[in-house]
C-alpha cells in the first residue's frame, strides 16, 4: 500500500519554485507531505509567499540558511527546479498529495487503536481517538473564499432558478405549508421536530423521510427506539389506509391483505434506509459517510436525540446532549445533507436536556395535537419567517394511518 507519492510532491515543490502564486493557491501544509525533506522546503516557500518574497533556487537558498543540509543541500535543491513542472496539473498533485496524508492520519490511527487494544486500554478511549483521527482524515479544509466570489455564485445560482435550470431548492417534506415556510429542507442543516411522548414525533419524521424517498431522495433513518418493522407497520398503514390496529391484531386482515401487499410492493424500489443499530452520532456518521461514498445519501433521520449515547461519557447528561447535538450539526455540514433530529419534550422536570438540541438546530419543529387536530409550530428557522401561536400550521392528524394531513 502506498502511503505517499515522492513525485507528485517534487512536481509540486518545483511549480511553487517557478510561480509564487502557484504555493498561495494550493491550499497545502508543511505536514501534508510525507519527505521531511519536502516539508522544510514547502514551509519556506510558504515563509516568502506570505513576505511576498520571490521562491526561485536562489531565493530559496538563501531563506533555508542552515536547514539547507537537511534538505540534501544544493545538490537536491537544484534538482527540483531541473525538473520540469507541470503548472496544469498542480492542483490536481496538491489534491492528490492531501488525499495521501488524510490515508496516512488513519493508518496511524488504526496501529495505536491495535496496540491500544493489546494494552487493554477501554473501548472508549480507543474509540474516542479513532473517532478523532477519522475526522482529521475526512478534512480537506477549503481556503478562505473572497466575498466577491462567494457573491458571483449566489447570483448565478439565483439565475439558473429564473431560468428555470434549477427546480428544487431543497428537499420537501410533502407538506406544503411547511416547505413553504421551511423553504424546502437544505442541505448542511440540522432540523429538530420536538413533541412529547405519543406526539408524533416519529409519524412526521418518518412521513418525511418516506416522501423523500419517493421522490428518488436516498435517505437513513435512524431508528434508537422503534425496530424496523414497527416503522414499516406504519409506513403500510399510511400508503395503504389499511387502519394501524388492524394491521397488528390481524383482525379482519384477509379482506384487506391485497391493498397491503400493493404498498409493500411499491417499497420494494423505496430508497429508505432503516438502520436500528446505531447509537452514538459516530456510529450514524460513520454509516452514513460509508453510505455517501458507496452508493449515495441526501437526508438523515434520528428518532430520537435523547436516545443517544455520547462517544464519550462526561457523567454531565446536559454536556453530553449538547455534544450529541453539535455531532449532528457537524455531520450535516460535514455530508451536505439535512438532518433531522426528532427531540423528547420532557415533562419530568428535565428542561435542559430536552432543550440541548434547540441551540444547534437551523429549524425546530414543534408538535402540538389531539387525537384529530395537530399544530405545528416553528419556533426557530434561520432560513425564512418563524409560525407561533395563531400563525401555527394546522395540520389534520390521522393516527389509525400515522400520518399528518394538510387542512384543506
Amino acid at each position: 500500500m502506498n502511503l505517499s507519492d515522492p513525485d507528485l510532491e517534487r512536481s509540486v515543490l518545483s511549480a511553487a519554485m517557478c510561480d509564487p502564486d502557484v504555493a498561495a493557491s494550493l491550499n497545502l501544509k508543511p505536514d501534508h507531505f510525507h519527505d521531511n525533506r519536502h516539508q522544510i522546503l514547502w514551509s519556506t516557500i510558504l515563509d516568502q509567499v506570505q513576505s511576498s518574497m520571490p521562491t526561485d533556487e536562489v531565493s530559496i537558498k538563501h531563506a533555508l540558511g542552515k536547514k539547507l543540509s537537511r534538505i540534501g543541500g544544493v545538490t537536491y535543491l537544484s534538482g527540483l527546479t531541473l525538473d520540469m513542472p507541470d503548472m496544469a496539473s498542480a492542483e490536481y498533485h496538491a489534491k492528490k498529495i492531501r488525499e495521501l496524508a488524510s490515508t496516512r492520519t488513519l493508518y496511524s490511527a488504526l496501529q495505536r487503536g491495535l496496540s491500544q487494544i493489546e494494552d487493554g486500554q477501554t473501548m472508549g478511549d480507543i474509540l474516542d481517538d479513532l473517532m478523532h483521527a477519522q475526522v482529521e482524515a475526512a478534512e480537506i479544509k477549503e481556503p478562505p473564499r473572497k466575498v466577491g466570489d462567494v457573491a458571483y455564485d449566489l447570483m448565478r445560482h439565483m439565475r439558473d432558478i429564473v431560468d428555470g435550470k434549477i427546480t428544487e431548492l431543497g428537499i420537501k417534506t410533502g407538506l406544503r405549508s411547511l416547505d413553504a415556510v421551511l423553504c424546502d429542507l437544505r442541505a448542511s442543516s440540522f432540523y429538530v421536530i420536538q413533541g412529547p411522548t405519543g406526539g408524533g414525533k416519529t409519524i412526521l419524521g418518518l412521513q418525511v423521510a418516506s416522501h423523500a424517498a419517493s421522490q428518488g431522495k436516498t435517505v437513513l433513518f435512524c431508528s434508537l427506539e422503534m425496530e424496523p418493522e414497527e416503522l414499516v407497520e406504519r409506513q403500510l398503514a399510511s400508503d395503504s389506509g389499511v387502519q394501524m390496529n388492524i394491521i397488528r391484531s390481524g383482525h379482519y386482515l384477509e379482506q384487506r391483505i391485497e391493498r397491503l401487499q400493493v404498498a409493500a410492493d411499491a417499497l420494494q424500489t423505496s430508497t429508505l434506509y432503516i438502520d436500528s443499530t446505531s447509537v452514538t452520532p459516530m456510529d450514524i456518521h460513520s454509516r452514513a459517510r460509508w453510505m455517501q461514498i458507496h452508493d449515495s445519501l441526501d437526508m438523515i433521520v434520528v428518532d430520537y436525540i435523547q436516545l443517544m449515547e455520547p462517544s464519550t461519557k462526561s457523567g454531565n447528561r446536559q454536556e453530553e446532549m449538547q455534544s450529541i447535538s453539535r455531532h449532528l450539526k457537524l455531520m450535516a455540514r460535514e455530508l451536505k445533507v439535512p438532518v433531522i433530529g426528532l427531540s423528547q419534550e420532557n415533562e419530568d422536570g428535565s428542561v435542559r436536556e430536552s432543550r440541548a438540541p434547540e441551540h444547534a438546530a437551523s429549524a425546530i419543529i414543534k408538535i402540538m395535537r389531539d387525537d384529530k387536530k395537530a399544530e405545528l409550530h416553528i419556533k426557530k428557522n434561520r432560513h425564512g419567517p418563524t409560525a407561533m401561536g395563531d400563525n401555527c400550521l394546522s395540520m389534520n392528524f390521522v393516527g389509525h394511518l400515522a400520518k399528518f394531513e394538510e387542512v384543506e
